[in-house]
């Protein structure tokens, strides 16, 4: 009798074991299964606040108008608060040839633009409107454009800025949305030549702090603004980068599309 006794036992307790092992197997996968959907929580919780913090506020920051300064630093490295619109001459390096007292936009072009636009006394002298700028909100822009065709503002590009008793600025350059209100002119300048033309496809940057997603969209509403050729073929030629992306033009490409007039 003992033996059977004991076998029975014995197969009890390995029966036993067998049902801790699973059930300790079940208990980890759960474990695993919800320190998964937490993480997975945390790091869209996470997303969020990011996108928040460096999207969402930036934007409203700069759509109430608040962005209307920036700070530079001069040939020197000495730091320089301005508006983001301001009266300058526009000149060759050393000023070697300017042109005197033109509307100089910089920055990055947003509400805060419009806002120290607004801010100037002397717009109704103003013959020619001049960028340092990444680009920008597109419809900012297209304001800009419709008021320098309306107007019969020209436009330009210098290598140096200077600044009534502020110091200049270099390394010009115009990116993005710049260079299509460049095209508004009715007279284009270039003084010099050591400044940056680049261009890409409109879109949506969605900031993530440490990364950013870039989107190409819109942008259809700049076309009906141009009708020379060479702007044409500039603006769709914009269209065959992505955002993300800036292409550069070669100087030699500046008379291709009919981009400035004294070429």
């Amino acid at each position: 009798m003992a033996a059977p006794v004991f076998e029975a036992l014995y197969a009890f307790r390995i029966s036993e074991a067998s049902y801790n092992i699973e059930f300790f197997q079940l208990g980890l996968v759960l474990n695993i299964k919800n320190t998964l959907i937490k993480i997975t929580f945390f790091a869209f919780v996470l997303a969020i606040i990011l996108l928040v913090a460096c999207t969402f506020i930036p934007t409203l920051y700069k759509f109430l108008g608040f962005s209307d300064m920036k700070e530079y630093k001069d040939k020197n490295g000495n730091p320089i608060e301005l508006g983001k619109a301001a009266i300058v001459d526009a000149c060759e390096k050393e000023k070697i040839n300017c042109l005197k007292d033109v509307l100089l936009i910089q920055g990055e072009i947003d509400q805060g633009t419009l806002s120290s636009i607004k801010k100037l006394n002397s717009l109704d002298k103003i013959e020619t409107m001049c960028f340092r700028s990444v680009g920008g909100n597109n419809q900012i822009a297209q304001k800009l454009m419709s008021f320098i065709k309306e107007y019969d503002i020209n436009t330009c590009l210098a290598e140096e800025y200077y600044f009534k008793e502020r110091g200049s600025i270099g390394g010009t350059y115009c990116y993005s949305a710049c260079p299509l209100i460049l095209l508004m002119g009715k007279e284009r300048f270039h003084v010099g030549n050591e400044i940056e033309i680049g261009i890409h496809h409109s879109g949506k940057v969605f900031d993530f702090c440490f990364t950013c997603f870039y989107m190409d969209n819109g942008g259809e509403d700049f076309e009906p603004y141009f009708t020379n050729q060479g702007h044409i073929n500039l603006f769709k030629r914009s269209r065959n980068t992505p955002l993300k992306d800036m292409d550069i033009l070669e100087p030699s490409e500046w008379k291709k599309y009919n981009i400035f007039t004294n070429n």
